[in-house]
């Protein structure tokens, strides 16, 4: 049987309940070193590495308890579509940490019985690949990617025509914009 992936944290493909749920315990062992590594040393210091310099300054507090309750939605078995941007900007920043600050190997094992969507062969294969998390957290579809790519040739090109015309200023001779203009007015 398919789920539509849509419960614990958000995951976006069609991946199998069981398979969902190794991926979020893997989540939920990143997020596990993380806390053990804040109660150890210094909860502030661990949490610039995850929230924006401002946020951390005006919420403390706040940015503590979002890391419990992603550790905390990672096991429960709430339907969700999403997370709150703040909260994946957390786990976006968690999985950074973790691939930036250890190399320990997840050992989350597919069985053969467990796959039963495309996506889960995928994924039986990365299961323990915290770096693709990024991807199945966080995915770019085609239509953001087309709009993104849009916008950067837009801006490509409008900077290239202002540069060309800002060029062409610079090389007419003085007095040509006169003359142009009265050219334009006759």
């Amino acid at each position: 049987m398919n789920w539509k992936v849509n419960s614990l944290i958000p995951l976006n493909y069609n991946i199998s309940k069981s398979i969902e749920k190794k991926i979020n315990r893997n989540i939920y062992y990143v997020i596990e070193l993380f806390k053990s590594s804040c109660d150890g040393l210094d909860w502030e210091t661990f949490l610039q590495n995850i929230f924006p310099e401002f946020y951390l300054r005006k919420n403390p507090e706040r940015c503590k308890e979002i890391i419990f309750e992603l550790e905390e939605i990672t096991k429960d078995d709430f339907k969700r579509d999403y997370l709150s941007p703040i909260h994946e900007y957390a786990l976006y920043h968690l999985l950074q940490w973790w691939i930036d600050v250890t190399d320990v190997e997840m050992g989350a094992v597919i069985n053969g019985d467990e796959i039963v969507t495309e996506d889960d062969e995928f994924w039986s294969e990365e299961i323990n690949d915290i770096e693709g998390y990024k991807d199945i957290c966080f995915p770019c579809t085609a239509e953001a990617r087309k709009e993104f790519d849009n916008a950067v040739i837009g801006a490509y090109e409008q900077a290239l025509t202002q540069g060309q015309s800002q060029v062409q200023k610079q090389e007419m001779p003085v007095g040509t914009e006169q003359c142009n203009a009265h050219t334009m007015t006759m």
